[in-house]
This record gives structure tokens, sequence and C-alpha cells, in this order.
């Protein structure tokens, strides 16, 4: 397998071809990249989960990530911005929810500013 069809993405490895299946053909996920001078600097993945006992839609946010070089330059901010506002604008939402981890620190601190119900 060539290297470029290998890409390391937040601790693991996905092939290019699983990429670009789900982005294709997964309807509950929603993925915002961020961008800076042309460059793919970081990604949002968000899962909209559906239940038959709720009218309204929970978006679940999945991953967040920029890349080292680009952090603290409101990316990331950015990006979960853009994916409440689709949200909203595409479906009866009820709200934002996301993983992360206990050690996760840097990350429970932009979400904790952005209002976002954390399952830690």
């Amino acid at each position: 397998m060539a290297l470029k069809e290998y890409l390391p993405i937040h601790g693991c490895e996905t092939i290019l071809a699983n990429i670009k299946e789900s982005l294709s053909n997964n309807k509950q996920e929603i993925v915002v990249v961020a961008e800076e001078s042309g460059n793919l600097v970081g990604f949002l993945c968000v899962q909209i989960k559906r239940s038959f006992c709720y009218s309204n839609v929970t978006a679940e946010i999945t991953e967040v990530f920029v890349n080292k070089k680009y952090r603290r330059r409101k990316h990331a901010s950015k990006m979960i911005a853009f994916a409440e506002m689709y949200c909203i604008e595409h479906y009866t939402f009820h709200k934002f929810e996301l993983l992360t981890g206990k050690e996760n620190f840097e990350a429970q601190a932009l979400y904790q500013t952005k209002g976002l119900y954390m399952l830690i």
C-alpha cells in the first residue's frame, strides 16, 4: 500500500479509501474541515443521533483535530460554531454533546467555553 494511501489521524491510522467511503455514504456524519493558506489543518466530525423516542435529534461531536502547528488560531472554535449553525439550520436540533478523555484538559477547556455538554 502506498504511503499516501495511509493517513495518520488523531492517534490512529486511517486508509484514505475508508475516508472516501464514509464521506460518500455515511448520512449520519457531518465533517467540517479547517483550512489555512490552502492547507487542510484540521477537521471535526459530528454524528447525528435519532431516536423514535424523541422528535429532536442530538448531535455528538466525535472528533476535533487541529494540527499542532496551527493550534491557538481559533480553527477548532470556528469549526464548532459552523457545525452548530449547520445542525440548527438542517435539523430539529436538541443539543450538542461529546465524549472526551479525562486527561484531555485542553479540549475540555475549549468545550466549556463553547457551552458544550461533555460526557467524560
